[in-house]
């Protein structure tokens, strides 16, 4: 994980990549980095609502996820592999108001 605006690199050397060795790792480095966060100030504001993401009634559904969520607390920017639309890892990552922000699979050339 690489964090911009810092610099900050959080990375963890495996011999394997897969979901269950992956997952774990990426939800202890998720909790290290909401830990110190302040509460949300507003949680009313729009860049912390799920739906001014595009995360609408129906896609709410297609994760099954309960109603309200929380606030977004982080974005978390990656890419489209199967691991990463994971139900269980993405329904952990909006209750603890991590959005996650797929890249686009393709451009046109």
């Amino acid at each position: 994980m690489f964090r911009p605006a810092t610099g900050e690199v959080r990375a963890k050397g495996v011999t394997q990549a897969t979901n269950a060795v992956i997952h774990p790792w990426l939800k202890t480095e998720l909790l290290e980095i909401l830990a110190p966060l302040p509460p949300v100030p507003d949680p009313t504001a729009p860049l912390r609502q799920w739906e001014n993401w595009g995360w609408d009634v129906e896609r709410r559904r297609l994760w099954d996820l309960e109603e309200p969520l929380p606030p977004i607390r982080l974005i978390l920017i990656w890419d489209n592999l199967r691991g990463h639309t994971n139900r269980e890892l993405v329904r952990w990552l909006v209750e603890h108001g991590v959005l996650p922000l797929y890249t686009p699979i393709g451009a046109p050339g």
